[in-house]
């Protein structure tokens, strides 16, 4: 991974973890208190069909992406048809995780199979960032129009003070 793509993944691993406490507590808010159990409830289980389909539908994305990408990668890299179609069959047999297995007759070639496979690969990278982040923006959509966006509520009333100023005689 470049440089670049890990500190956009960190930047957006660090977003994440920041923003999961305040959605968490606005969705707890956006209800009556009766209600708290239920948005317990429903984040919760939102929350666990996100850790199942995120992985689930982003790898079947980075799956499909990398070897999509691949044979125009392989044909741009300089590789002969012969390397390029042996890394071909490798990926075909092993599948996406052929990229470690990547040794061609000559140390060149190997390296021009890595940096196609290397290319490719990070093509996937974007294209699943970008989905992701056409599905943030989308759901902040949903996420206003439903819920709108309200003031934060005044802490309640401290209790009034005596009506007799400390140290004074009644």
């Amino acid at each position: 991974m470049t440089r670049q793509a890990s500190a956009a993944f960190t930047l957006g691993c660090i977003g994440i973890a920041l923003a999961v406490a305040p959605i968490t507590t606005i969705a707890m808010d956006s209800l009556p208190h009766r209600l708290g159990g239920t948005a317990d409830a429903a984040n919760s289980a939102l929350r666990q069909i996100g850790s199942a389909l995120g992985p689930a539908v982003f790898g079947v994305i980075l799956t499909h992406r990398t070897l999509a990408t691949l044979p125009g990668r392989l044909a741009s890299s300089g590789l002969s048809p012969a390397d390029q179609g042996q890394v071909g069959g490798l990926v075909s047999n092993v599948g996406i995780q052929a990229g470690a297995f990547l040794h061609l007759n000559t140390p060149e070639s190997t390296g021009q199979a890595h940096a196609a496979y290397g290319a490719g690969f990070t093509d996937a990278l974007h294209t699943c960032a970008l989905v992701g982040g056409i599905w943030m923006l989308v759901a902040a959509v949903i996420a206003v129009s439903l819920i709108g966006i309200r003031p934060a509520r005044a802490p309640p009333a401290a209790p009034e003070a005596a009506t007799h100023p400390a140290g004074a005689a009644s």
